[in-house]
């Protein structure tokens, strides 16, 4: 299950109803804009029932419906700059955008900089705002790179939707525009390839750590965390000096709950933060569980942004051959099976 995590911090199941059938197939769009330089993905319909009071829940409380993956290749040739989200009905309508409870892409070939999986690309939450990153700066994806998205629906509207599409807008620079090149920097602090990433909380303060290195150095431009109910910070930690680098608090109710968690962004250049290749660093995930009870899966913690690499051509290659990564793609969703993929690039 991936977080809710905007796109400034680039790292961040069959739909309910029944069986799909021609009716209510879903049509991905991908249309590419070269005058705007965006990329344009359309999605639906999807039917989505009221869960407003459904008994059966999850993710802290929240009944959610999840899509299969959405496959599609990356048309544009240019490096992503950013990405904007908005949801509609058939008709042109506005839904709101809260029913979506999380959106994640992930790029099936290239690796991601610290977890031997593919990489995740960003995501889209509940809080998530439209970015795009500043001029010259972009995440390389080459043409025809592989891409798949799914979406996690909560719908508590109080009444069933039959048509809800989602629009993403994701821009690009052309090559000769990209000056800093940048990547997605996902960490977690209980990843488990084939597995679930969330973990049981205990009663009371508990704390979860991950040690981990950087196979190579560079910089970090911005930063943002995913935490559940009962959080209380997300820390990296130098682990040889025992020293906390970054600490960021969970926006918390009196009662526990948890609304969002701190950003931070540090600049680029000589203002980003520097991360050492082959440092063993730690994340640290706390929480204060005052529920007086344990919450069987009901911790996460996570520290995601946008990392800028000192050289980019050292980045860890994809290796299909590698248990860790084949347990990964064998824990992702299938293909949404009745999807119908239309591509519309102008002559």
């Amino acid at each position: 299950m991936m977080p809710s995590l905007p796109i400034a911090l680039f790292a961040l199941l069959a739909l309910g109803g029944g069986s799909p059938d021609r009716a209510t197939c879903t049509t991905l769009t991908v249309e590419l804009d070269t005058v705007r330089h965006e990329v344009v993905i359309t999605a639906g319909p999807f039917v989505l029932e009221d869960h407003s009071n459904m008994p059966d829940m999850d993710h802290n409380g929240m009944h959610m419906a999840e899509t299969d993956m959405m496959r599609f290749e990356w048309p544009a040739i240019g490096s992503l700059r950013g990405v904007d989200l908005s949801l509609h009905d058939a008709s042109g309508k506005p839904l709101p955008t809260h029913i979506l409870h999380h959106l994640a892409m992930y790029n099936f070939d290239r690796r991601g900089l610290i977890h031997r999986q593919v990489e995740r690309l960003f995501a889209w939450g509940q809080d998530t705002r439209a970015v795009v990153l500043p001029s010259g700066v972009a995440v390389p994806l080459p043409k025809g790179e592989h891409l798949g998205f799914l979406i996690a629906w909560h719908n508590d509207l109080g009444y069933d939707i039959k048509d809800a599409y989602v629009r993403m807008t994701l821009p690009y620079a052309k090559p000769r525009d990209v000056k800093l090149q940048v990547f997605p920097w996902y960490l977690d602090v209980h990843n488990v390839n084939g597995g679930r990433n969330s973990f049981d909380l205990p009663a009371g303060r508990s704390s979860q750590r991950l040690d981990f290195q950087v196979p190579l150095s560079g910089r970090l431009i911005a930063v943002g965390g995913h935490m559940h109910d009962y959080a209380l910070d997300v820390r990296l930690v130098d682990s040889a000096r025992r020293k906390t680098l970054i600490k960021l608090d969970a926006e918390r109710a009196k009662n526990g709950d948890v609304h969002g968690t701190e950003r931070f962004i540090f600049g680029f250049h000589e203002d980003a933060f520097p991360i050492r290749a082959h440092h063993t660093y730690a994340l640290v995930s706390d929480y204060d569980n005052t529920s007086g009870q344990a919450i069987a899966d009901g911790g996460m913690g996570q520290l995601n942004g946008i990392f800028q690499p000192d050289r980019p051509s050292e980045w860890p290659a994809l290796d299909l051959n590698d248990p860790e990564v084949q347990a990964d793609l064998k824990s992702l969703p299938p293909d949404l099976s009745c999807t119908e993929n239309v591509s519309r690039v102008p002559n």
